[in-house]
């Protein structure tokens, strides 16, 4: 059951205005993740639409049960404005790479993604890869879809 749905703006066209989320625009992803601990801090049952200057990502936040301060990020989507050629690419993936990493540098929750190799998944597989401050801690076959899913962990502590 989600709470509280965020929907944003389009992307921005003041000049400088590159991250949005909940119809506020920020100028830098330090202050799109204040605003998120400020607003969100307790992650429980949140859906987020965020824009990370030409790319959108989808993610749903929840608490694991019966596990104290463990997030987890699920629900991933991934759209970028631009046909996805390789220099753009690039840009995107360094760009959701340190949104990641900046979100989990806050101390006090561990962070989960699971991906699944598929769709937005990839995107997502390719910026965590790229990050500081997660790591991949497992991989396995699911013996129902067949999917090879990768967990990953925040390394903030």
């Amino acid at each position: 059951m989600i709470k509280k749905k965020i929907t944003n703006k389009p992307i921005p066209t003041k000049e400088g205005l590159k991250y949005s989320i909940d119809n506020t625009d920020f100028k830098d992803v330090d202050s799109l993740v204040s605003y998120i601990y400020d607003e969100y801090s307790d992650f429980e049952d949140h859906a987020h639409s965020i824009v990370l200057d030409d790319s959108e990502i989808n993610i749903s936040t929840n608490l694991l049960p019966y596990c104290c301060g463990v997030v987890e990020i699920g629900e991933l989507s991934y759209s970028f404005k631009h046909r996805l050629v390789p220099v753009f690419e690039l840009k995107a993936i360094k760009e959701l790479s340190n949104f990641l990493d900046k979100l989990v540098e806050y101390k006090g929750k561990t962070f989960m993604i699971n991906t699944n190799g598929k769709n937005s998944s990839v995107m997502f597989e390719k910026a965590l890869a790229k990050c500081k401050n997660w790591v991949l801690v497992k991989e396995f076959v699911n013996f129902n879809s067949n999917n090879t899913i990768k967990m990953w962990i925040s390394n903030n502590e």
